[in-house]
């Protein structure tokens, strides 16, 4: 299952934090999660990596999107 995904990404990021194929996937999976401010701040950091991650690009505009609709219920 997804969630038994978590800790393997968390523990690879921890051993590869500079790869933003990483970050960007463990954010996908905070975001499918409803963790949106950790899944944001993890497509930041993927983008910081690597300004060209279009992945990265996609799911940031996405999971900020789905925070202010939340936040503004």
């Amino acid at each position: 299952p997804i969630l038994n995904a978590l800790p393997h990404l968390q523990a690879a990021v921890r051993l590869r934090p500079n790869d933003s194929n990483i970050r960007t996937n463990l954010g996908a999976l905070l975001a499918t999660e409803g963790r949106l401010e950790e899944a944001i701040g993890e497509f930041q950091r993927a983008l910081a990596l690597n300004p060209n991650d279009t992945s990265a690009q996609k799911y940031l505009a996405q999971a900020k999107s789905a925070f202010s609709v939340g936040a503004s219920r």
